[in-house]
């Protein structure tokens, strides 16, 4: 399968519409921690200058899902038939992308189109010499959502490019929701001993339904040979979770971008099924680095 938007004021936020233009915006959130988690620690959003958005709309109009795959030219999944740019109101962005979960047995044989949820992956070229990235955006499960045994969330990957300026992906650091609402980041490296996954707070921090939930993830490369890599999440505005001493890039592949998959997963985040029929809201992506 293809690997394959609370506000805060934020200086030098772009906006990428699908004509490639840039035109201003506004905004974003922060980070975890499994152990003792520095509370006071400002959100990545609020710390980083830097930033673009997966804009889901041009002169104040929504953007088409045909018009996003132009922009991901062909890194992506589901858009056309699972999703909608839809106008939204009292949230946290004007518009967000409405994704559908429809009831299904199964992916059809042979192909790559899964029945239900969507995938995209996001590549800004301004990434390639970065050295930390924040990723954040807001979602809105509905009252009734059943979380089943965990689903797809959007996360952060790092590529090596070949000469013809292909990407070859070497390792991901990617959100999953759990039975309940726990929420957990895994990280696939390319070398299994250093392969990692950080609970977000499990005794007390869930996915709430009805209301729209905020999530920041920030992901700080190694060093080459080093192992001082670091994760940290935070939900709406308070760090919930934060590893140090990983190797998260062990091949220097470097940051390259966001995995905008959003979809029912096994635990190793490949496609499932649909328990019931359901839809889920998310808010422009929003990226920052430096």
């Amino acid at each position: 399968m293809i690997l394959k938007t609370r506000r805060f004021e934020l200086p030098r936020l772009v906006l990428f519409n699908a004509a490639a233009g840039v035109i201003g915006l506004a905004t974003l959130a922060y980070i975890v921690h499994d152990a003792v988690v520095e509370k006071t620690a400002l959100p990545c959003s609020e710390r980083y200058r830097q930033a673009l958005a997966f804009g889901l709309q041009r002169d104040g109009s929504p953007l088409t899902t045909a018009d996003l795959q132009a922009r991901l030219a062909g890194r992506d999944w589901g858009l056309v038939g699972n999703a909608s740019i839809v106008r939204i109101d009292g949230g946290p962005s004007p518009v967000a992308l409405k994704i559908e979960l429809p009831s299904t047995a199964a992916a059809p044989a042979g192909s790559d189109e899964m029945p239900s949820g969507i995938g995209y992956r996001w590549t800004p070229r301004q990434l390639e010499n970065a050295t930390s990235v924040c990723l954040a955006y807001s979602i809105r499960f509905p009252e009734d959502f059943e979380f089943g045994t965990g689903g797809a969330l959007p996360g952060l990957f790092g590529a090596a490019r070949r000469g013809d300026g292909a990407d070859v992906a070497e390792f991901s650091i990617r959100s999953r929701w759990r039975d309940g609402g726990r929420i957990e980041i895994r990280g696939s490296t390319g070398a299994r001993d250093t392969d990692f996954v950080i609970a977000v707070d499990p005794q007390r921090t869930w996915l709430k339904r009805g209301t729209w939930v905020r999530i920041e993830q920030e992901v700080v490369r190694n060093r080459t040979g080093a192992a001082d890599g670091s994760v940290l999440v935070w939900i709406d505005g308070e760090m919930k979770a934060k590893r140090d001493g990983l190797v998260i890039d062990p091949q220097g592949a470097g940051l390259a971008g966001a995995i905008g998959d959003v979809h029912y997963s096994s635990g190793d985040l490949s496609w499932a099924p649909s328990p019931r029929t359901s839809s889920v809201l998310m808010s422009p992506l929003e990226l920052r680095w430096q």
